[in-house]
């Protein structure tokens, strides 16, 4: 009896995080019966996050991971240095060089997550690369992020230092915004014809595409058609309602970790998500699945 009682596999622990994932997924998955047209990608990209969190769940330590994606990453900053001198080596779908990911917004926010990692881990080399790779791209969002993180990691090791990171990180990106003031007015927009249109229990996982193409043009401010709204928050509100305080939670719980590098990682992810749409491109979505994953092992207050 000792020797089956010994034998019997043990389930591991769930803890309040994983409550709020299986929740979130529960709920996100159900809302497709609701939708007007259920999205079966929306579906499959969420399963695949749930995948990436189940690898974080079961790594030791990120370390190599980290160091895997800095290889990867200074790779696509050589490849985006060819798109910039139009060698026309790898080519790409943005006004800006994109690496190998074709699209510079999704260059530009890997690029900022993984050079948190690399100052949290103290690979120094890898920073003046991905700060060129940032440059090429004109990401605002990414340079506001990085300086975010970038000010809360120095902070208690450099007040001064940490100021000047910040204040630079906001001069930088007033200095890309200059004559872009499209963009900036394009995703007001979104945002404005979103929050017109949130609901109690939402339109349903993945229907966001098809919410935006219904607005007024006087609301959505262009006749530019988008599958994301630019706000991984919003639009997650927006598609799910209530049942979006699982994920929303979830991240609160993340962000009480003592694991530095990844709690930093997920504050250069929130950063970009008030703007762009991280949680849904490659690289960015799986990291964030993968860090929060890691996190859920328990060690964290709460």
């Amino acid at each position: 009896m000792t020797m089956l009682s010994q034998s019997r596999l043990s389930w591991p622990r769930l803890r309040a995080l994983h409550w709020c994932g299986l929740s979130f997924l529960g709920y996100a998955s159900a809302s497709l019966s609701w939708a007007a047209e259920p999205n079966w990608e929306a579906l499959l990209w969420l399963w695949l996050l749930v995948g990436f969190f189940a690898v974080g769940w079961i790594l030791r330590d990120l370390y190599w991971l980290y160091i895997s994606l800095m290889l990867y990453m200074t790779a696509n900053v050589l490849a985006a240095i060819t798109q910039y001198l139009e060698w026309d080596w790898v080519s790409f779908a943005t006004q800006y060089p994109a690496g190998l990911l074709i699209n510079s917004g999704f260059l530009a926010c890997a690029l900022a997550m993984i050079m948190v990692a690399a100052l949290c881990l103290y690979h120094y080399w890898f920073l003046p690369i991905g700060a060129l790779g940032i440059y090429l791209t004109h990401n605002r969002g990414a340079i506001i992020a990085l300086g975010t993180a970038g000010l809360l990691y120095l902070w208690p090791r450099a007040k001064v230092t940490a100021f000047t990171v910040g204040v630079l990180a906001i001069v930088l990106a007033i200095e890309l915004s200059s004559g872009r003031s499209d963009s900036l007015a394009q995703r007001m927009g979104i945002w404005q014809g979103s929050m017109g249109n949130l609901s109690l229990f939402g339109s349903g996982l993945g229907s966001f595409g098809d919410i935006y193409m219904a607005l007024p043009v006087k609301i959505n401010m262009t006749l530019m058609a988008t599958e994301h709204a630019y706000n991984d928050f919003l639009e997650i509100l927006l598609e799910l309602g209530v049942g979006a305080i699982p994920f929303f939670w979830m991240c609160i719980l993340a962000m009480e970790t003592s694991l530095e590098t990844e709690r930093l990682v997920l504050v250069s992810y929130i950063v970009l998500a008030l703007t762009y749409f991280p949680l849904f491109t490659p690289i960015t979505g799986p990291l964030v699945a993968i860090v929060i994953g890691h996190i859920s092992k328990g060690d964290y207050h709460g």
